[in-house]
């Protein structure tokens, strides 16, 4: 099979967004995305103030 270059340069090109793509969909659906919850923004900014509220001293 003799194909020209130019389908597997295409190929790539159509490959990688898609791969960036479903790469994004999987760690969605794993949750390595998410929104942070309630419980999660309160101790984050409670982290926060404790770490700026310790060199005001």
């Amino acid at each position: 099979m003799d194909q020209p270059m130019g389908y597997l340069i295409l190929l790539a090109i159509a490959a990688i967004p898609a791969g960036l793509f479903g790469t994004f969909l999987l760690a969605i659906a794993t949750g390595v995305i998410h929104e942070p919850t309630a419980i999660e923004t309160v101790a984050h900014n409670y982290g926060l103030s404790w770490k700026t509220g310790r060199h005001e001293v």
